[in-house]
């Protein structure tokens, strides 16, 4: 007599619970390795840099700050993947500090050398020559002459690429100044988000 093999049902999986501050990480994570990509042409792969340091400036303003606001309330509400807000921003800062590593090295490393290669400087005040330092607006021996036309955009618009021509390792090292007061026992407020704002990214 033949016995009936019957077919074993596969246990169902278990439901996969997201952070949305990590996974939120994990996108600016993916916009800097497109800056990173060789196969990029150089001038997109300058402003991916520059779009992490807005996306991680307007992250700190709404999620870590939310987070901190959590922690100083005495909240102990867990989120769906069992952190608490403590564990959440332990996790962000480390996160927040190799990636902003990385694109300090990809900037001072790679781009800006690339830049230079085709002939556009990204200096500081202290890389001009005597010369340019005499050209500038304001300097003894130049003219300057105060601007009072109005933005043919609107009153308060900003230029269509003043966002993108900070540095993009100033933005990081701002952006690392407010990782190491995102310890779970600061209590640091919306307001305090350095001076490195660039724009928000979609």
């Amino acid at each position: 007599m033949t016995a009936t093999k019957h077919p074993v049902e596969a246990a169902p999986a278990a439901p996969v619970h997201l952070n949305r501050e990590l996974s939120q990480l994990d996108l600016i994570r993916r916009v800097l390795d497109l800056a990173a990509d060789p196969a990029e042409p150089l001038l997109e792969r300058v402003k991916f840099c520059g779009i992490v340091s807005s996306i991680l400036d307007e992250f700190f303003m709404v999620r870590v700050a939310g987070l901190q606001d959590q922690v100083v309330s005495g909240a102990s509400v867990r989120t769906p993947d069992g952190r608490t807000p403590q564990q959440t921003l332990a996790d962000v800062r480390g996160r927040v500090l190799a990636l902003t590593a990385e694109q300090t090295r990809l900037w001072q490393d790679v781009l800006r050398p690339a830049l230079a290669g085709e002939g556009i400087r990204v200096g500081t005040i202290g890389d001009a020559s005597d010369e340019e330092l005499a050209e500038r607006p304001g300097s003894s021996s130049g003219r300057s002459f105060p601007s009072s036309r109005r933005s043919p955009s609107g009153r308060g618009s900003r230029s269509p690429t003043s966002r993108g021509c900070r540095s993009a390792s100033a933005c990081s090292s701002a952006t690392r100044r407010r990782v190491r007061s995102a310890s779970p026992g600061s209590r640091s407020r919306k307001g305090s988000t350095g001076s490195c704002r660039s724009g928000r990214a979609g």
